[in-house]
């Protein structure tokens, strides 16, 4: 069945490609769709206070961010099936609606159970557009020309989930919301989705539904679909990740209900193997892929630089807001440097990916110059100068731009065309659990050493209060607190500070890794056929 979908897009591509101005238009409609579902991850962070105002509760702040990532793993192993069994534009139009679906119900939710259904909504959207998009390019796109594009969505990603913090404090303001009253910084989601749905019904080509050509039953579609697999896999993730968000602060670490959430997800992964090994052809991932040396060490690759990227996008903004007194807008200018290094270098990288052939190189450099700029991050202070700051921003931003996008050109050059949608899903399941797991994980330590830091220091102020401030509003609550007391401020910006570089710790170990596993990966040519 997989064989027949490739075909169908390896037609398409060879069709699109006759016509640079529809590639074009469609490749806009992706970059759209990438834009904004890195928005999404982040938003809420410049929206929080507004948020919670609104809703008048602080208990369910954890949740706006993690529900979303936690329905995009969950639903992440039902879109691989969506995508191998049925028309690859229809479902991947389902997978923007979806998402867009979602993205509406938080810009009107009246209450805070309803924003966190629509974040879930919006997550589980989120699973199928990312996979969509890079199935979508590798249709229009030969693989000779494929890198430039593929960093092409490093860079919105990557300008997406910086910017969203700065467009969300400028929606979130009062000027704003005398307008669109409720969470406007979501408003701005819907009008994209409509062009981006538009532009797809119009420029991508549809591919016949392999289940239909073979007129199968209802029993062997939805076998097909291997929902017993995607149950477990859902339950997997999910036990894992609200272990992670209510461990230390709902329940204690040693918890029973914290060690059986744990139990139970380990439990479920290893049935989840067993269920994939025994569903051979019609498992939702292959396993067999991961015995190709260099998708097995990409795998690794992407576990290990994905949240190194996400550690620094979601905490480099608050170290900003916290110890320099940004406003979610000034934190967003101050983390330009990053964007534009990013943007610059993934434009090289493509270049010289699609001159060269070899995307090993460049694999191994953005490793190394990811693990460079997190080890210099580690030397901020409270005082850390301009210079500093955007000069360690751009040797990061390099790194990210070599190194984000190319998994995605290794594992559709080194495997058969039949296992190359696997090799993607793959891929973004990767990049999507690693994430979900590391970026809460981090606000673990943050919080943790936040509060053991200012036990220690004799502040006299409560932890609580502090935590409950946020990263923006730090400084004036300290004011507010221990009133024309200065020395207290310094001494809690230096405690937030060096909680704030336990996270980049974090950020370079696994960069390291990355650095180890790059190693390990073939040095194939995009521009020799496959064999």
């Amino acid at each position: 069945m997989q064989d027949e979908n490739i075909r169908e897009t390896d037609q398409a591509g060879t069709e699109t490609s006759r016509y640079p101005s529809r590639v074009v238009l469609t490749m806009g409609a992706l970059y759209l769709s990438v834009f904004s579902y890195a928005m999404g991850l982040t938003i809420t962070a410049a929206a929080i206070r507004t948020i919670t105002s609104d809703f008048h509760t602080i208990n369910d702040i954890g949740w706006y961010a993690s529900t979303f990532m936690l329905s995009t793993c969950a639903c992440q192993m039902l879109f691989s099936r969506m995508y191998a069994s049925l028309s690859t534009k229809w479902t991947y139009l389902g997978a923007v609606a979806t998402f867009h679906t979602g993205s509406i119900i938080c810009a009107i939710a009246p209450s805070s159970a309803i924003f966190i259904i629509g974040r879930a909504i919006a997550g589980g959207g989120g699973a199928g557009l990312m996979t969509g998009s890079i199935i979508i390019t590798a249709q229009a796109v030969p693989l000779r020309h494929r890198a430039i594009p593929m960093g092409a969505f490093g860079v919105l990603y990557s300008f997406g989930g910086i910017a969203a913090p700065l467009l969300g404090g400028a929606l979130t303001s009062e000027c704003w919301t005398l307008i669109y009253p409720g969470d406007g910084c979501f408003y701005i989601s819907p009008p994209i989705g409509a062009v981006v749905i538009f532009l797809t019904i119009l420029l991508v080509p549809s591919s016949p539904t392999p289940a239909r050509e073979k007129k199968s039953s209802w029993i062997s579609l939805i076998k097909q679909f291997d929902p017993v697999g995607t149950t477990i896999f859902a339950g997997t993730w999910a036990s894992l990740l609200l272990a992670i968000q209510w461990g230390g602060d709902r329940y204690a670490w040693d918890d029973p209900r914290e060690i059986a959430l744990f139990t139970l997800s380990a439990v479920l992964l290893v049935v989840w193997v067993i269920s994939q090994w025994l569903m051979e052809e019609n498992a939702s991932l292959p396993l067999c892929i991961l015995r190709q040396r260099t998708v097995a060490c990409t795998t690794v690759y992407v576990f290990a630089t994905m949240p190194a990227f996400h550690l620094m996008v979601y905490y480099l903004p608050i170290w900003f807001q916290a110890i320099k007194g940004d406003s979610a807008i000034e934190s967003g200018i101050h983390n330009l440097p990053v964007i534009l290094s990013d943007g610059l270098f993934s434009i090289i990288t493509g270049v010289g990916i699609s001159t060269l052939g070899y995307y090993t190189p460049f694999m191994i450099g953005g490793a190394m110059l990811m693990a460079i700029g997190a080890g210099l991050f580690l030397t901020f202070h409270v005082n850390t100068t301009l210079p500093f700051w955007i000069g360690y921003q751009i040797i990061y931003g390099a790194g990210v731009g070599m190194a984000l996008e190319q998994p995605f050109t290794a594992v559709q050059t080194v495997l058969p065309e039949e296992d190359t949608v696997a090799g993607t899903l793959l891929i973004v399941f990767c990049r999507s659990l690693a994430s979900a797991i590391m970026v809460p994980v981090g606000q673990k330590l943050l919080n943790n050493h936040l509060i053991a830091g200012l036990a220690n220091s004799q502040s006299e102020l409560d932890p609580e209060t502090i935590l409950r401030a946020g990263a923006m509003g730090l400084q004036s609550t300290i004011l507010q607190a221990a009133p024309g007391r200065q020395d207290i401020v310094d001494l809690v910006l230096q405690v937030y500070n060096e909680a704030v570089l336990k996270v980049f710790v974090v950020a370079l170990a696994v960069a390291c890794i990355g650095v180890i596993a790059s190693f390990g990966i073939e040095w194939r040519s995009v521009k020799k056929e496959k064999e």
